[in-house]
């Protein structure tokens, strides 16, 4: 980011603050994900709106194994 003129960077995990919305999340999809695939095996939605609540369960299983984290930059310019 200093190569395109920004100064003063700081960058803050914040993970633990969003964490909630995605465990909250991934009980929902616990139940969402069999009843996603039943309605796109119906036609009634898309394969890629049936894998959505896959995904949320695999985001929140690789965030309790701090596989990533939810970062907030700050810098001035």
């Amino acid at each position: 980011m200093e190569d395109v003129g920004f100064r003063d960077i700081e960058v803050r995990d914040i993970s633990k603050h969003i964490a909630p919305s995605i465990f909250r999340l991934e009980r929902i999809c616990r139940y969402a994900a069999p009843a996603a695939n039943a309605l796109n095996r119906l036609g009634l939605i898309s394969s890629i709106h049936a894998k959505n609540p896959r995904a949320i369960l695999q985001m929140a299983e690789t965030l309790r194994y701090g596989a990533w984290q939810y970062a907030l930059i700050y810098a001035k310019k």
